[in-house]
């Protein structure tokens, strides 16, 4: 959908650290980015964010949610989870992709797991009013299961560094859809009905 012309600068920050776990972040620094309305209505002065990891493994949930920042006079911090919860990255694909939403301040779902019973009756969409769509905050932390992905096989994984990056979804004809290292100057917030935004990349496993 496209957004309108309102345009405001933001600054953007994703960190991350090491853990007891092994689970390890970058630090990509500060970098302008952009807060649109795509229906018209106001950008919110204060708003608080989450993180939805989608988890393509074979687990007891589906989604997994964990805080992921705020948003304050026209400018958002997207801050990961230091460490990030082992349990959000797939053993097979050795990443883990999440999603950033915006909710109303002090009304982002409580952190943990989601199954699909759990969404029936609690669905950390019907709250958010905006969310990032054409890119995910992307985790890499090991190279992917050498059965499904031998040498010959690209996996839009191996481009990104280990820690936390940003990407673009790339969707592909007829494929899954894929990830592209970009700068995080390069994400979008956009705030209106999330049910009416179109989400890219959700279709990578």
């Amino acid at each position: 959908m496209r957004g309108s012309s309102l345009l405001l600068a933001a600054a953007f920050a994703l960190t991350g650290c090491g853990s007891d776990s092994g689970s390890s972040g970058s630090p990509l620094g500060a970098a302008s980015a952009e807060v649109v309305s795509v229906s018209g209505g106001d950008i919110p002065a204060e708003a608080d964010l989450a993180i939805v990891w989608y988890l393509p493994d074979d687990r007891d949930f589906d989604e997994y949610v964990t805080a992921g920042g705020s948003l304050a006079n026209g400018t958002f911090l997207v801050s990961p989870p230091t460490p990030i919860p082992d349990v959000v990255i797939s053993e097979r694909y050795g990443v883990a992709t999440g999603l950033v939403l915006a909710y109303p301040k002090g009304e982002v779902p409580e952190p943990g797991p989601f199954t699909a019973l759990d969404m029936t009756g609690v669905d950390y969409f019907v709250n958010a009013i905006g969310v990032v769509n054409n890119h995910a905050i992307i985790y890499r932390h090991a190279s992917p299961d050498p059965v499904l992905f031998p040498p010959s096989v690209e996996w839009w994984g191996n481009r990104f560094d280990d820690g936390y990056n940003c990407g673009r979804a790339n969707q592909q004809e007829g494929e899954f859809d894929q990830f592209e290292p970009v700068d995080c100057a390069s994400m979008v917030l956009r705030f209106g009905v999330v049910s009416e935004i179109e989400i890219v990349g959700g279709d990578w496993f």
